[in-house]
């Protein structure tokens, strides 16, 4: 009975059934690739990686780690759809004043043909465009969003980069303020050397003139001697 209770758990079962699909999948199964391709296009890869990442998070002992997964493979998703639904409002505002502009047909020729997004991505797109009278709004909301993601997705990565840059950046001025220190200390030295030599060089000519002095005094002195 334990047993049954275990393996009708959550987690498994979710993991039988993602197990069960990509078997399907994988097999050469074109139903249903047809199917996933259709509803969701390029974003098949991104489905598969979140169905996949999800089953590793259900497994984690770590609460932190297993909701920082979690979250991120929220984010992900938010991503991809977030960059589909920019890409076709930029094609929409490049086609919109030409003539005969019509708005299905730009996301059918963008979002089918040129670029298959999948019929979710497209459907859900123009559901939420005819929401926005003003469609800055909507360009401003899927670039926050592209924008968070990133930063959630990409976070630890991108903190790396700016430590790196930072500290690459801190070495070099750390040399420069060395390089400056010790070029600073060498002029000091050198001053000080050249007083030095300046001094034992007034000290050796005053200890010629002496001397002269004694000599000038010896010959004199003995002169009046004699």
């Amino acid at each position: 009975m334990n047993r049954l209770k275990k393996i009708f758990k959550l987690k498994y079962l979710y993991t039988i059934v993602v197990g069960y699909y990509f078997y399907k999948y994988y097999s050469q199964n074109h139903e249903l690739n047809t199917y996933i391709n259709e509803y969701f296009g390029i974003y098949t890869n991104v489905l598969n990686l979140i169905l996949i990442l999800y089953i590793f998070s259900l497994y984690m002992q770590n609460k932190v780690k297993r909701l920082i997964l979690k979250t991120r493979l929220i984010f992900l998703a938010l991503l991809s759809g977030a960059t589909g639904y920019l890409y076709l409002l930029e094609k929409i505002k490049f086609y919109e004043n030409t003539e005969n502009f019509d708005l299905e047909r730009c996301i059918l020729e963008n979002g089918v043909l040129n670029v298959n997004l999948g019929y979710i991505e497209n459907y859900t797109f123009l559901h939420i465009y005819s929401q926005f009278e003003d469609k800055r709004i909507l360009l401003g909301i899927l670039v926050g969003i592209i924008f968070v993601s990133i930063v959630v997705i990409f976070g630890k990565i991108i903190r790396g980069i700016i430590e790196t840059i930072l500290n690459y950046f801190k070495k070099k001025i750390n040399k420069r303020k060395e390089r400056i220190r010790l070029e600073k200390e060498r002029k000091r030295i050198e001053e000080e050397r050249k007083k030095e030599e300046e001094i034992i060089a007034e000290i050796n000519k005053t200890i010629e003139i002496y001397r002269d002095k004694d000599k000038l005094t010896e010959i004199f002195g003995g002169g009046e001697k004699e």
